[in-house]
C-alpha cells in the first residue's frame, strides 16, 4: 500500500557518512541509496519525518517542513527539523533530509548541523541550501 512506511529503514542497499566539526558547530552528512526507483514519490511525504527524527539522538525534535518540490527539473521530498541534545556541548541543532530518485535508486541525504548560537544556526540554514542547489541528482 503506497504511503504507508517510510522508503528508509536502516537496512539501506547504501549507506555513508561523513562528520565535519569545529569549535562552534559540528555537521553530519549521511547519504543512503536503496537499489530501487519508486514512481510515486509523492505519496510517501507524510512518513519521510519520522526516519529523520530517528537518525538524530535527540529530545524536542519539532519539524519546520515537510515539502514535495521540483528542484532542477527532479521531484524530491525536503525535510527539515530542530532539535535539541542538552548533554553535549553543541547542544541545539538543525537537520534536513533530502529524498530523490537516481539512475543508482531511490537517494536520500540528512544534513545534521550542531551549534551554540543563533548566528552559528543562520550559517547552518545557509549551509542547507547550498547543499540543495549544489547536490547532482542524476
Amino acid at each position: 500500500m503506497i504511503g504507508t512506511e517510510p522508503l528508509f529503514s536502516w537496512d539501506d542497499d547504501f549507506r555513508y557518512v561523513k562528520y565535519y566539526s569545529s569549535k562552534d558547530s559540528s555537521i553530519k552528512i549521511e547519504v543512503c541509496v536503496r537499489y530501487a526507483q519508486l514512481n510515486q514519490l509523492q505519496a510517501y511525504q507524510d512518513q519521510e519525518a519520522a526516519p529523520l527524527l530517528s537518525r538524530i539522538d535527540a529530545i524536542n525534535e519539532r519539524i519546520i517542513s515537510n515539502e514535495f518540490k521540483v528542484i532542477r527539473g527532479k521531484k524530491v521530498i525536503l525535510v527539515t527539523c530542530d532539535y535539541e541534545q542538552p548533554k553535549r556541548k553543541l547542544n541545539k541543532g538543525q537537520a534536513m533530509r533530502i529524498v530523490f530518485n537516481t539512475s543508482a535508486g531511490l537517494t536520500s541525504v540528512i544534513v545534521s548541523h550542531n551549534y551554540k548560537n543563533e548566528s552559528d544556526k543562520e550559517n547552518g540554514k545557509k549551509l542547507f541550501s547550498t547543499i540543495v542547489d549544489k547536490l547532482e541528482m542524476h
